[in-house]
């Protein structure tokens, strides 16, 4: 693999005026975004992709490079997720991610969970650390494959009911081959939230919608549940964004940015019943491409332009896109 490089360019500025100026409200909050080392991606695909990204993702380099995708927007805040998200130094992210957000006043960080971790553990680190969410992942779950990880193996109940306890939202990112299609998914999910309420389920990258059939099939299975949220990061179909706001409304969707990797150009696209990324230095547009000005924009510009796309389908107002922008994300994610 190529790594994706790191760059603004005049094509990105012309996208965003062109597509994005007139619809991106000018007040936002990041409900999804990393800092930490660079080495605490431990996966070859996570080293890869972040390979030309700054060494220290801390918040003042994240807020030196918003202007990149947000040209005079004010991001009031974020959850700061770390990036140690295999597990790999795990305590260290915590830590970093938790004085990183406590120099920002309007952001707050997140617990990375071990699924091996004890509920007292777990406990202790919340006091410890007072986050505003708690971020299992796949890559922790005991088993080779871990894509193909059922929800219990990387964020077990009696975690979740610390989570109850804490009242705290958990940012989950959904494996196995179809996502919220996956009846296994479907099943833990409303077992999860109508066993825990105050425990709020945060669906990231619109319940792993890259391919927008996945969360077309799966949504009705998990509809009527008040503590299910989804964040929009790195989303790049309008189709999964139209199902969310359909049968969720407007008050569960929030604007991710899922830096630093929306800072790379190119973007999430479903193919057949799968999905695929493409960055600048892996694809060659061939013959059937138009104009001779070709290239890719960032990953966050194709999302931004998805939720404006999802937005209009289901005729959202000017106050109900802030709120996907801002408020939902601002209420969840408030410092305790």
């Amino acid at each position: 693999m190529i790594s994706p490089k790191w760059f603004l360019a005049d094509e990105d500025n012309s996208f965003f005026d062109v597509e994005l100026n007139d619809f991106v409200p000018d007040k936002l909050f990041d409900a999804h975004m990393h800092l930490g080392q660079r080495s605490g991606y431990t996966s070859d695909t996570h080293n890869d992709l972040v390979a030309n990204t700054p060494e220290i993702a801390d918040m003042a380099s994240y807020r030196e490079h918003l202007p990149w995708i947000l040209p005079g927007r004010n991001v009031t805040g974020a959850n700061v997720l770390p990036s140690t998200i295999s597990g790999h130094d795990r305590e260290k992210g915590v830590e970093f991610a938790a004085g990183e957000a406590a120099t920002d006043d309007g952001s707050g960080s997140s617990v990375v969970v071990h699924p091996a971790m004890s509920a007292d553990q777990l406990r202790a680190e919340i006091d410890q650390f007072r986050p505003v969410s708690l971020k299992p992942y796949h890559m922790m779950a005991a088993r080779a494959d871990t894509q193909q990880s059922s929800i219990e193996e990387y964020l077990p109940e009696p975690l979740v009911a610390v989570a109850h306890e804490a009242k705290l939202p958990v940012v989950v990112h959904l494996v196995r081959d179809k996502a919220l299609a996956d009846e296994g998914n479907q099943k833990t999910i409303r077992h999860y939230c109508t066993t825990y309420p105050d425990m709020q389920l945060v669906l990231a990258h619109c319940a792993r919608g890259f391919n927008p059939g996945h969360t077309v099939r799966g949504i009705g299975a998990i509809a009527g549940l008040d503590n299910v949220f989804f964040d929009t990061s790195c989303a790049c179909e309008s189709g999964s964004m139209v199902a969310i706001l359909k049968t969720f409304g407007h008050t569960k969707m929030m604007w991710g940015s899922d830096f630093p990797f929306c800072h790379l150009h190119g973007r999430c696209f479903a193919i057949g019943d799968f999905f695929s990324w493409a960055y600048d230095d892996q694809l060659e547009f061939g013959v059937h491409a138009v104009g001779d000005r070709l290239g890719f924009t960032f990953v966050s510009h194709e999302s931004i332009r998805a939720i404006k796309l999802a937005c209009g389908a289901c005729d959202m107002s000017q106050e109900q896109i802030e709120a996907i922008f801002h408020d939902n994300a601002a209420q969840l994610f408030a410092r305790r």
